[in-house]
C-alpha cells in the first residue's frame, strides 16, 4: 500500500519556494483560473498557506500509510483538511464551479510530478511509486475538496431559500392596530412557521389588536391550508390580536365548500377592502370622503 516516502518529503521541504512558484505558474495558465473572483496576492497566499501546511503533514507521517483510518486521524493530516474546507467553502460563496475548486487541488500534481522527475530520474520504479502515492493523496484531497464544496452550495441554497420565504411574507401596517398579512402562492409548514414567527413579532412591537390575513394570491386552499392558517390565527389570538381572513374567491369557497373546510369562527371577507372596512368599524373609526373646497 502507498506510503509517503522520503523523497515526496523533501521536494516538499526543500524546494517549497520552486514547487510554489511552479503550481502558481499552473494555475494562472489555466483555463478555469478566476481573477475576476479572486486576486492574484489572494491565490499566491492561499496556495502558500496550503502548501506550507501539506509539506508539514507529510514529513509528519511520512511513515503513515494514507489509506488506512489513522491517516484521518492524524492532526497534521486535519489541519490540512480545516483549510482546504475554508477555500473551498469561500469560492462556493464567491461563485465558482465545483471542476475549478478542484482544480486548485489537482493543478499541484504537475510541478510535484516534475521536481520529483528531477530528484528520482535514476530509478524510475521507485519513482512510479512516489508518483503513484502523491496521485492517490492529491485525489483526496480534491474528492474532499468537491464534497466541501458540495455542502457550501446546499447550504448556500438554504440559506437563500430562507430568505425568500422571509421576504415572501411581509407584514404591513395599514393602520394604527391594524395589520396586513398578504400570503401568495403555497403554503407548506416551513413556511407557514415563519409566517407565524413574523406576524407574531409584528403584533409584539406594534401592540396591534387586528390582523388581517389575505389570501388573495393563495392558488389553492384545501384542509392542510386551512389547517396551516387556523394555527396562525389561533398564536396570534395569544397574543391579544383578532385575525381577519380576507381574498375568499369564488373558486376557493366553492372548494372549500366542497371539502367540508372551513374557519369557524373566524371572520372571513372576499376582499382585502372589506376586510379594512371591518377593521375600521372594530376600532370605532369611520372612512368618508373628502369635500374639496368651493
Amino acid at each position: 500500500m502507498p506510503q509517503i516516502n522520503s523523497k515526496t518529503v523533501e521536494v516538499l521541504t526543500q524546494r517549497t519556494k520552486d514547487v510554489l512558484e511552479d503550481w502558481l505558474r499552473a494555475q494562472l495558465a489555466s483555463a478555469t483560473l478566476r481573477l475576476d473572483l479572486v486576486s492574484e496576492n489572494e491565490l499566491r497566499k492561499q496556495s502558500h498557506d496550503f502548501l506550507t501546511l501539506f509539506a508539514t503533514a507529510c514529513e509528519a507521517s511520512k511513515l503513515q500509510d494514507i489509506n488506512t483510518p489513522q491517516w484521518d486521524e492524524a492532526p497534521h493530516w486535519k489541519e490540512v483538511r480545516e483549510y482546504l474546507s475554508s477555500i473551498t467553502f469561500s469560492r462556493a460563496r464567491q461563485g465558482f464551479s465545483s471542476s475549478e475548486t478542484a482544480t486548485f487541488v489537482l493543478s499541484l500534481k504537475q510541478p510535484l510530478f516534475s521536481h520529483l522527475r528531477q530528484l528520482m530520474n535514476s530509478n524510475s520504479e521507485e519513482l512510479i511509486e512516489t508518483m503513484w502515492t502523491v496521485t492517490v493523496l492529491i485525489d483526496k484531497l480534491a474528492l474532499l475538496s468537491t464534497e466541501n464544496y458540495q455542502q457550501g452550495r446546499e447550504e448556500i441554497i438554504r440559506r437563500q431559500q430562507q430568505e425568500l420565504l422571509e421576504l415572501s411574507t411581509p407584514v404591513v401596517k395599514a393602520w394604527d392596530g391594524v395589520l396586513i398579512l398578504p400570503l401568495i402562492g403555497t403554503l407548506d409548514s416551513a413556511r407557514t412557521q415563519i409566517i407565524m414567527e413574523n406576524l407574531l413579532q409584528t403584533i409584539l412591537d406594534s401592540g396591534s389588536a387586528l390582523a388581517i390575513v389575505d389570501i388573495t394570491g393563495v392558488t389553492t386552499v384545501d384542509t392542510l391550508v386551512a389547517q396551516h392558517l387556523l394555527k396562525t390565527i389561533a398564536a396570534a389570538k395569544l397574543m391579544g390580536a383578532d385575525c381577519i381572513i380576507s381574498g375568499i374567491r369564488p373558486q376557493i369557497a366553492q372548494t372549500m365548500v366542497h371539502l367540508g373546510v372551513g374557519f369557524g369562527e373566524v371572520a372571513t371577507k372576499a376582499s382585502l377592502a372589506d376586510a379594512l372596512a371591518e377593521s375600521f368599524k372594530r376600532l370605532g373609526l369611520t372612512v368618508g370622503s373628502l369635500q374639496a373646497p368651493a
